[in-house]
């Protein structure tokens, strides 16, 4: 008998074989939940199937003669040769069985609960071909809302996924925006879909609840199973001990029988130093994957800048999906790919800016995430003609800062004319694109635009004040501050505050001996706070023994030496520090923190806006002058007033 040929695909089982990897929901002007859903891999209903039957797992696409030699071929399906004896039948249909097991487990499986119908019709891959519609799934996340204290947590709902009802231990919740916010962290969130099909979300079972945040912990988390590199909170019980050098203390929690704990996991981080809890062994894990390409450094929170070539994805062991789209509103949806048969340049194609990036197992379960940006123009960042690294510091000299320089140089080695994102009154751009930063603190951060990239400079300039108890704070300046000795002790009581860069830990001070050092706290990302109590130095030799010439208390960073208070001779004529201080510049007397303006999104959630709006001004005793003298942005077209915004600007008033 002649070989028995393959059953050729019918219309049950050609759709579920051929559908490609599913693409992602368009993101939305309300949501990171879209851009950050997981890749749902569901296979249109067909003829026989009811749109409300769980779709089955979707195999991967066949090779087509488009298909390039780099990208993945499934094994040619062999066809055994046997006779047409019931046994031999029997033996075919159990081939069979075991061909399409092992397909199935190269496939993504689907992990959308329940089939829909894209309202736009079917949407299209990358290369044209149509793509399977899919709804996308809940995903469990965690916060610290604008202006709390506490974290919370909230199970995130995208728009085209039918929520017939939440559940919380048979309590049911009603959504916020989209969102369902449970306010005990115990229990499960059983999510009832509109087919009637459910879902089950554990929240703490003895197991800690862990998510992985963006740089320095911003944004949203996502929950994910375990620590690999990057900025986590994780929630405990209250009596659980930690154990380890915590970065950032522990903080409240909504529910107030838990407690948020911050940790970061970095490439230089020693093993054994991440620390955990007596009660609970932290679950640690490599990377999911690994970006490889030349990166240059900027002071942005959105993932590395990578320059030149496209960035290499490489996946850990385990990682079989990937997915990477644009992270803004309206950009890119992404696509999903198997990062072993296809690179990330040919996701990428012509793209530059800002992406995520997610990988998953084989079951599609989150194993990493991240983000990265992309620009193929920029090759290095100058500042002051040096390359701009993460460990550079900008003394003053004893007549204070010179402007500052910065350069974005391209592969060519010509400065490239970027484009200033917010105009900042202390910036000039010359005609060969080099940027001059006049000395100001307010001039010290500034963010640029490179085809469609965001670079985000944050000059590592040195400025200091002295805060005086019941006067106020004296604007930053960086020039020593004169006082003679009787002054210095008469302000015992004040602190010296000192702004430095990120990358500074810590500061050693004193006058001939340099033998007090001093913690630099974290004020945010991007800069560190250094605090002297002047009662730590009233007792030096120095102070108490009047001499015929000067001294001065200085501090160093790293290899750097300046002198904050100089301690002059006490014949010479002395000024208040308090009143009118010689060595500080008074022209513009507002050199606090210029805040920004806060506006509510559409969905109900605060963030910030383009400037202040003219009833904030007006109730904050602001005027359109003042408004201008203080550099504050104005968005004229804006009616709305919150009372954040308020607050904000009457304390800028305070001090103006």
């Amino acid at each position: 008998a002649p070989p028995v040929q393959e059953t050729p695909p019918t219309d049950e089982t050609s759709e579920d074989e051929a559908a490609p990897p599913v693409q992602e929901t368009p993101p939305t002007d309300e949501t990171s939940e879209d851009e950050a859903a997981p890749p749902v891999q569901e296979t249109p209903p067909t003829d026989e199937t009811s749109e409300d039957e769980a779709a089955p797992p979707v195999q991967e696409t066949p090779p087509t003669d488009e298909t390039s030699e780099d990208e993945a071929k499934p094994p040619p399906r062999k066809t055994p040769v046997f006779n047409q004896s019931s046994t031999d039948e029997e033996q075919y249909k159990r081939y069979e069985t075991k061909q399409a097991t092992a397909k199935r487990q190269r496939s993504p499986r689907k992990i959308g609960p329940r089939r829909s119908t894209y309202m736009n019709g079917p949407r299209q891959s990358s290369n044209g071909d149509s793509a399977s519609t899919f709804t996308p799934k809940p995903e469990l996340k965690c916060r610290q809302p604008l202006g709390s204290q506490s974290w919370e947590l909230f199970l995130s709902v995208p728009q085209d996924c039918g929520i017939k009802s939440v559940h919380h231990n048979k309590t049911e919740l009603f959504a916020q925006n989209g969102e369902y916010r449970p306010s005990s962290f115990s229990g499960i969130l059983v999510v009832v879909y509109d087919n009637e099909t459910k879902d089950e979300i554990p929240l703490f079972e003895g197991a800690c609840l862990i998510f992985k945040l963006l740089k320095d912990w911003q944004g949203d988390g996502r929950k994910t199973n375990s620590i690999t590199q990057g900025h986590f909170i994780i929630f405990v019980p209250n009596e659980f001990t930690r154990v380890g050098v915590a970065p950032v203390e522990a903080e409240k929690c909504v529910d107030a029988n838990f407690v948020a704990h911050y940790f970061f996991n970095g490439q230089d981080t020693q093993e054994g130093s991440l620390g955990g809890f007596k009660e609970f062994d932290v679950p640690t894990s490599q990377a999911g994957y690994v970006l490889c390409g030349d990166v240059v450094h900027d002071d942005s929170t959105d993932g590395g800048l990578f320059v030149g070539d496209i960035p290499r994805l490489a996946p850990a062991k385990g990682t079989v999906w990937a997915r990477v789209g644009e992270e803004k509103a309206n950009g890119w949806r992404g696509e999903n790919f198997n990062p072993s048969y296809r690179s990330l340049k040919d996701v990428l194609g012509e793209r530059q800016g800002r992406f995520f990036v997610r990988v998953y197992d084989e079951s599609v379960r989150l194993v990493d995430s991240g983000e990265f940006r992309y620009s193929a123009q920029l090759r290095m960042i100058r500042v002051n003609s040096e390359p701009y690294l993460w460990d550079m510091l900008l003394a003053p000299s004893p007549c204070g800062h010179s402007p500052s320089t910065l350069q974005f140089i391209d592969n060519h080695g010509s400065a490239i004319g970027a484009r200033l994102k917010t105009l900042n009154p202390y910036v000039t751009v010359g005609v060969d694109g080099t940027a001059t930063i006049a000395p100001h603190p307010n001039g010290d951060e500034t963010t640029w635009v490179i085809d469609g990239t965001e670079i985000v400079i944050k000059l590592p300039r040195l400025w200091w004040r002295m805060d005086i108890i019941d006067g106020g704070p004296i604007c930053w300046g960086d020039r020593a501050i004169r006082l003679s000795r009787d002054e210095f002790r008469s302000r015992s009581d004040a602190n010296l505050e000192i702004r430095v860069p990120a990358s500074i830990k810590e500061v050693r001070a004193g006058f001939n001996c340099l033998d007090q050092k001093f913690p630099a706290e974290r004020v945010n990302e991007k800069l560190r706070r250094v605090t002297l109590p002047i009662a730590a130095f009233v007792d030096y030799e120095e102070i108490d023994q009047p001499r015929s010439g000067g001294v001065g208390l200085k501090i160093r960073c790293g290899e750097v030496e300046t002198v904050l208070v100089d301690i002059i001779p006490d014949h010479q004529r002395m000024r208040s520090c308090s009143s009118t201080p010689s060595n500080i510049e008074q022209e513009l007397p507002h050199l606090l923190e210029i805040p920004r303006a806060f506006v509510k999104g559409p969905n109900g959630r605060m963030r910030y806006g383009k400037g202040f709006s003219w009833g904030e001004l007006q109730a904050a005793g602001i005027s359109k002058a003042d408004a201008v003298s203080l550099t504050l942005s104005v968005d004229t077209r804006r009616r709305s007033i919150h009372s954040l915004n308020i607050v904000a600007l009457m304390e800028v008033n305070r001090y103006a």
